[in-house]
């Protein structure tokens, strides 16, 4: 938050509930990708993050953070290392690339729309605690 400390944003921040923070119509929700949280439920607008995603357990993944972003067609951003071949990153980095090779055109090229960037948007950032097994 270091970047919202600047005087161009002094009283524009508005936070809530821990995990919730605003500036103007622009928000993002923080949330745990923990096995015990509960998350269902949420939209991510136009972004789903997924931070530290060689630790996120690929069934929760599935079960409770991509239908967040399928809701409106939100972009999924995974960060994170691939250590194993069942991580979320690695898998979705092996689904992603079926999908090209799948789109690709008899020349070789991935046939893909262009995409429109919003400046407003709701993102859906989450983590795993340190201590969460």
């Amino acid at each position: 938050s270091g970047v919202l400390r600047h005087p161009h944003y002094d009283g524009k921040v508005k936070r809530a509930h821990g995990y919730r923070l605003a500036v103007g119509n622009a928000e993002a929700i923080f949330l745990s990708a923990s096995p015990t949280a509960h998350v269902a439920g949420a939209t991510a607008s136009l972004l789903l993050e997924i931070d530290e995603g060689q630790d996120v357990d690929f069934d929760k993944y599935t079960r409770d953070f991509r239908p967040m972003a399928a809701a409106a067609n939100a972009t999924t951003v995974i960060y994170g290392t691939a250590w194993t071949p069942d991580t979320v990153v690695e898998r979705q980095r092996q689904t992603n690339e079926a999908r090209t090779a799948a789109e690709k055109d008899g020349f070789g090229v991935a046939n893909r729309k262009p995409i429109s960037v919003r400046a407003l948007y709701l993102s859906v950032i989450v983590w795993v605690p340190e201590n969460s097994g």
